[in-house]
């Protein structure tokens, strides 16, 4: 059974901002996956953020993942209430095999470019999957890896040199 929707307890929560929107953030409970798609698309396009969160019974955040977007260009993150406290926060990277292109600026800060996406169907499978599933297969799950990571690390020593030459 679908660990989502099993048993009536956990529960989806949808999140969403974006800079064309004059509302504000909204919250969805349940959305539709039509609703999460279409979402999904005006943040890439309009910039701003979006959250799938996974809730139990008592509110408490089971998995969390967030699209935060700059207007066609995005990073992703993933939440999890892991036991291991270095798993906890997990960001998206391209393929490992990707080399170093450069830092990115994003908003306010710099970034490894791996860690930008500028693919929106990329932005939407993962959501979707995400929706429908309440996590990600263990496919798109070797995209994301702890800031821990060895490549994480070494990204973000590469970032630093380049703005300092």
């Amino acid at each position: 059974m679908n660990e989502v929707w099993g048993m009536g307890v956990n529960r989806l929560v949808m999140k969403l901002n974006d800079r064309q929107d004059p509302r504000g953030p909204q919250w969805v409970e349940k959305p539709e996956l039509t609703k999460v798609e279409s979402s999904v698309r005006r943040v890439f396009e309009n910039g701003k953020m979006l959250e799938l969160s996974l809730l139990d019974a008592d509110d408490f955040v089971i998995r969390a993942f967030h699209i935060d977007s700059a207007g066609r260009q995005c990073r992703f993150t993933l939440c999890a209430a892991d036991g291991d406290r270095k798993n906890r926060l997990l960001e998206w990277w391209e393929s490992r095999d990707s080399e170093f292109r450069g830092a990115s600026r994003y908003v306010d800060d710099y970034f490894d470019d791996r860690t930008v996406c500028r693919d929106v169907e990329i932005a939407v499978a993962l959501a979707l999957e995400f929706s429908k599933d309440g996590g990600l297969s263990e496919n798109s799950m070797s995209y994301f890896i702890s800031m821990w990571d060895p490549l994480s690390v070494e990204g973000r020593r590469l970032v630093a040199e380049s703005l300092s030459s």
